[in-house]
Formats: C-alpha cells, sequence, structure tokens
C-alpha cells in the first residue's frame, strides 16, 4: 500500500474524516497517485488514481484537454485533484471536526496560527485560492490551510509531518469549545436502530430531532440531504429512492428521521455525515457560531458533474 496507504489509515478515523469524505495524495517523480473519488480514505491503500503530474498541473492551469484526461483516468481521481497537483509532495485534506467548528464558526474563537481561505465550492476555486500561499513555505516545508465551510488541507514534505500538523490544528480548534461528546459515541446512537431493507433500498431511523435543512459544509447537502414528508416512514422512503439520485434525511412534523440510501455503503456514508453535522451543529449553535451555507449553494454543489459522479457510484 505503500505511503499513500500509511497517510490514509493514518487519517481515516471519524474523526478526521466522514463517508467517503477527504483526500490525500503523494507526488512519486511523474505521477500523481491520489485518492480514488467515492471511497472511504481508509481504503486508499488500494483505491487511488495514478495522474500523470503534469496533467494534473495543466487542469489546475485551466488547461479543458489535461482536465477531460485526468477525469477520464480510472479509477477516477478526486474532484480536488487540482490542489494535490500543487505544492510539496505529501497533501491530505481532512473534514477534521475540531477543524471544522473553526471553518463553520462565523466568529472562529481562537486563532489557529494557520492560513484561512474563503469558502469555495469543491473543485479548481479551491486550488487557485489555496495556491499563492504555497510560494513561500515555512522551514519546516509545512503548511496548513483552513478552508472555511469545508475543511484542512496540510501541505509537508513527508507523511509524519501531515498527520503531525493535522492533529494539531485539530487539538487547537477543538481546545475552547471545552469537553465536547466523544463523535465515535454520538455515531453509536445514530446506529442504535438497526437498518431496515425498504423497495429501491436501505432505511435507518435516526434520533429524532428539528431539521431547518440548512448546511454548514459541501458533503452534508451530498449525503446529508433534508426532505421534508408527512411521515418519515418506510412508505415515504421508497417513495425518496424512486426520485432523487442520492442519499437524503426524511424528517416530518413529528421530528421523527429516517435516513435513506440505495446501497448500504451509502446508508453508512450518510449516518456518520449526518451524525457529524449534528455534532458539529450541537457545538456551534448554542453560542450562535453556526454558519450555514448560503441558501442557493446546496443545488450548485448537487449540480456538479463529479458529485453526480460519486452519487452514481
Amino acid at each position: 500500500m505503500g505511503e499513500i496507504g500509511e497517510l490514509g489509515r493514518a487519517l481515516g478515523g471519524l474523526r478526521w474524516v466522514q463517508g467517503p469524505g477527504g483526500n490525500v495524495s503523494i507526488k512519486d517523480g511523474g505521477e500523481l497517485l491520489v485518492k480514488a473519488s467515492g471511497v472511504r480514505l481508509s481504503d486508499v491503500g488500494h483505491a487511488y488514481a495514478r495522474v500523470p503530474l503534469a496533467d494534473a498541473q495543466l487542469a489546475t492551469a485551466g488547461d479543458p484537454g489535461a482536465d477531460a484526461r485526468v477525469f477520464a483516468i480510472k479509477p477516477r481521481p478526486s474532484l480536488e485533484t487540482y490542489f494535490h497537483a500543487i505544492g510539496p509532495r505529501v497533501v491530505a485534506h481532512t473534514h477534521a471536526l475540531g477543524v471544522l467548528l473553526s471553518a463553520c464558526a462565523s466568529e472562529p474563537p481562537v486563532d489557529l496560527g494557520v492560513d484561512r481561505v474563503p469558502y469555495e465550492r469543491p473543485g479548481r476555486g479551491i486550488a487557485l485560492a489555496v495556491e499563492p500561499l504555497l510560494e513561500l513555505l515555512p522551514e519546516d516545508g509545512v503548511r496548513a490551510v483552513v478552508l472555511e465551510s469545508h475543511g484542512l488541507i496540510v501541505y509537508a514534505p513527508s507523511v509524519a509531518a501531515a498527520v503531525a500538523k493535522t492533529r494539531a490544528v485539530d487539538a487547537a480548534a477543538r481546545a475552547p469549545f471545552g469537553d465536547l461528546p466523544s463523535i465515535d459515541d454520538f455515531h453509536a446512537e445514530y446506529t442504535k436502530e438497526a437498518e431496515r431493507e425498504v423497495p429501491g433500498g436501505f432505511a435507518r431511523p435516526l434520533p429524532s430531532r428539528p431539521s431547518h435543512a440548512r448546511y454548514l459544509f459541501p458533503d452534508a447537502v451530498v449525503y446529508a440531504g433534508v426532505i421534508h414528508v408527512d411521515a418519515a416512514d418506510d412508505t415515504a422512503a421508497a417513495r425518496a429512492l424512486v426520485t432523487i439520485p442520492r442519499p437524503a434525511v426524511l424528517v416530518d412534523g413529528a421530528r421523527r428521521r429516517l435516513v435513506v440510501a440505495s446501497t448500504r455503503e451509502k446508508l453508512a456514508f450518510a449516518v456518520e455525515v449526518c451524525a457529524a453535522h449534528d455534532w458539529l451543529e450541537d457545538a456551534l449553535a448554542p453560542r450562535g457560531l453556526a454558519r450555514y451555507l448560503p441558501d442557493d449553494e446546496p443545488a450548485k454543489i448537487l449540480d456538479l458533474p463529479s458529485e453526480q459522479y460519486r452519487l452514481r457510484l
């Protein structure tokens, strides 16, 4: 599995990524080894794409021919290959929950001492926002960048340095919030009730909760989008599985919630993302810090060809 597998295993837990989120890469001579789209980070050791580095860099610069060649590779490389094509040899992008407490806050409670860029929709725009920050690196060759409403990118010369920086920034971001629930315990509450098979896929009840259908980060749009229904039951689940091409959280007037997806794997992804989103909202909203994506942003995210590809997997 090599270095890319080592990196994925180190940052593949629920605290660092949820569902198929996050991505890592290693520049290996003339190749960029980058996580394949739609797979778990912990599985990257046997689920990565080999992309000609020159093509990845040309695609990042806006060359449409190179862009087409990059995303024709099988397995298809991550949508975020663009920001992996730049900077130092090792790149780790995570949705670390501590960092998200800062990235999704209207007023970050502490200065993390790292670069921070405004929200950009997933894709080439992130690379263009980050690239100027990589022109001059610190003496240790490590640069961390918080992506508002999204996560963290760490550029480093080695796997060990990337993992250490990710963990350090996450711990610093979480510290002002004091004693928060363990995400593993939180997630366990979301899997207490057994999944069940319904026509067209699978469903799992979630803890009851009011829902306003607003989202803190992009993966919540893709894997935990809210649909209001008259009754969150198997009939509504079967109807949703026919009418929408993605996992969804059905919510009714009694605050009952039922997550639905076409496969067991996507159902597991959706439950993880939903648990993470609720965990963040519980920490941020009571403090008046929750900053949601603009109301028109979910539709734009779902319209991305790369997200449609992930949902077809």
